[in-house]
């Protein structure tokens, strides 16, 4: 079980990282040049970079209400797995409205980890395995930053 935590935890972190480097407005730009060469106007860019804020705070509102159905660990688990695959799921460019509607999965599937990840962790955890999973999970977040920024630059250089 502390082991199980301590993975969630960690790709967690991530997923998390990874979903808010998605935000910067040139990646969003690059996004819809890749997908459908449509030009870019200012209500895309506001839809897009809105959907995963309004997506988190539907997070945040909706969390308690699956946490009592399935409990504390279960929905951790089931939030990261749908996560996991949203996030995976972001990097097929296929219309800015399917990116708008992953962003506020992205964003719901964010908060309510964000919010539920301290609680497992304070609840089942000892001291010393609390520590090494906090820092985990931030070194994840990091990693996650990174390899978003990387995969997008990547993304940029594809030739058109």
């Amino acid at each position: 079980m502390q082991i199980s935590i301590k993975l969630v935890s960690a790709i967690s972190g991530f997923n998390w990282g990874y979903s808010l480097s998605n935000l910067p407005v040139q990646i969003i730009k690059q996004y819809i040049l890749n997908t459908n060469k449509q030009e870019i106007t200012a209500v895309i860019l506001s839809t897009l970079e809105v959907a995963i804020c309004v997506g988190s705070a539907f997070g945040c509102m909706a969390t308690p209400l699956y946490v009592n159905k399935l409990g504390l660990t279960n929905s951790l688990r089931v939030l990261f797995l749908i996560f996991t695959f949203i996030n995976i799921v972001t990097m097929i460019p296929v219309h800015w409205i399917y990116l708008v509607v992953v962003r506020f999965i992205a964003g719901f599937m964010t908060s309510s980890i964000s919010s539920l990840s301290p609680l497992l962790v304070a609840d089942i955890l000892a001291p010393h395995e609390r520590e090494q999973t906090i820092m985990m999970f931030t070194i994840c977040l990091n990693i996650g930053v990174l390899v978003a920024y990387l995969s997008m630059v990547r993304v940029a250089a594809k030739p058109r």
